[in-house]
């Protein structure tokens, strides 16, 4: 690494001491209720006249769940989960509702309620899932990501608003989720096509593995891996030009009340994954396990987690520090012209699987 590379720091969300959090504490209050002004108000912004999916115009929006609603139920507590970070980022609270886990608005109730019964159905797992199944879970990982863009772009809106010397980190947050935002449309019309398949494939289960103990948590997301297990670049995140589409790699992890599903899926044809997971499974089952519980915590915030498994790990600073990561970047270079990718890709190494605890393990299993 470069001397001027090294000045190259990856950003991590939430406190950074046990000071910080303590004045948030000091005024928890107030500043939950101005965070919960403007996020309020950048819904209401965001707010569409028409479903994402059929298009078709409308006034109330389902509250539609990341997760699958029996797959919270099979992990929570006295109906409450917990977020990775739960408590240690302002607002989150001490737990969450499974009524209110990952939800989001974005489509009409009747695109909720039958275009995703099939792989909202426990029993359809009883072999491996279908092509139609990998097609509603990647649907519902894209609208929740469109969703969650189309908030941030008014946040960002209105926090430029109010303080105007801050208006061009604004405006550059903004470009950089107009350009997640198209290939998540550009994934959400996928998935709508593979439904309308009546024959051939439209995803290729690259990992699938039933486990006979139930995991302590619950997870579905898209994540746009940097590196495979030697450290060749698969997404280059820093890249923004148009023709530099990211690749994402689709993760479910699906607790039922005896046994536990793990699967990764990426588009038919998709060659930027094709080492990663020949790599991936010739490791032993454990390490699979392990790379792939390392790659939720690290990429993802769509996880839910059972309350004692939380308390449990919630102080482990190596858990935290995973679950803290995202790929922005500082540097107190103005003019730096050395790529952060390289920074990136160490940052988030595969190597790093066993430096957090393997929930995926049995050892960990709920009993």
């Amino acid at each position: 690494m470069s001397e001027k590379e090294s000045f190259i720091e990856m950003v991590r969300v939430g406190f950074e001491s046990p000071e910080e959090k303590a004045e948030y504490e000091a005024d928890k209050v107030n500043i939950n209720k101005q965070m919960s002004r403007i996020t309020s108000k950048a819904r209401e912004r965001a707010k569409k006249d028409s479903c994402e999916i059929c298009k078709k115009k409308c006034t109330s929006f389902c509250d539609s769940h990341s997760v699958p609603r029996f797959v919270l139920r099979n992990i929570s507590e006295n109906g409450k989960v917990c977020l990775p970070l739960q408590g240690d980022i302002a607002g989150t609270g001490t737990d969450t509702g499974i009524n209110k886990a990952g939800t989001f608005n974005l489509i009409c109730n009747e695109c909720d309620s039958t275009i995703f019964q099939l792989y909202e159905d426990p029993d359809a797992y009883t072999a491996r899932p279908t092509d139609k199944m990998l097609a509603q879970i990647a649907m519902k990982n894209n609208l929740q990501m469109i969703s969650k863009r189309y908030v941030e772009h008014e946040i960002y809106g209105l926090l430029s608003e109010m303080y105007p010397n801050n208006e061009g980190f604004a405006q550059e947050k903004q470009i950089i989720g107009q350009f997640d935002l198209d290939e998540f449309k550009r994934g959400l019309n996928y998935a709508k096509n593979v439904l309308k398949m009546r024959f051939g494939t439209g995803y290729y289960l690259c990992y699938y593995k039933k486990l006979d103990y139930v995991v302590p948590y619950a997870a579905q997301s898209g994540i746009a891996l940097l590196a495979d297990f030697d450290g060749n670049v698969i997404n280059n995140v820093f890249d923004f030009k148009k023709s530099n589409r990211l690749k994402y790699i689709q993760v479910a992890i699906f607790p039922f009340q005896e046994t536990s599903i793990v699967l990764l899926f990426v588009e038919e044809g998709e060659k930027a994954y094709r080492k990663f997971y020949r790599q991936l499974n010739k490791l032993p089952l454990e390490d699979q396990l392990a790379t792939i519980n390392y790659m939720v915590f690290a990429y993802t915030e769509n996880v839910f987690l059972h309350t004692k498994t939380f308390e449990a790990h919630r102080t482990n600073p190596k858990f935290k520090d995973v679950c803290r990561k995202i790929t922005d970047y500082t540097s107190p270079i103005p003019f730096l012209f050395d790529d952060p990718l390289d920074v990136a890709v160490n940052e988030f190494s595969l190597s790093k699987r066993h430096d957090i605890p393997n929930l995926l393990s049995k050892e960990y299993a709920l009993k």
